[in-house]
């Protein structure tokens, strides 16, 4: 999107994400975004977690 001119705060806007994390998205290779967002995703905690067998 960066890279079609559209600007940072209408990218985080169409994201739903914080201007300073769009920039912290752009300054990464895009192997590097894609590490950090699988990791994100799953060491995130659940509710239901603890009744998971």
């Amino acid at each position: 999107m960066y890279q079609q001119n559209i600007k940072v705060t209408q990218i985080a806007t169409a994201l739903k994400v914080s201007r300073p994390t769009v920039y912290k998205y752009l300054k990464m290779t895009y192997e590097d975004a894609l590490h950090e967002f699988d990791q994100k995703a799953c060491s995130r905690k659940k509710k239901l977690d603890t009744y998971r067998d």
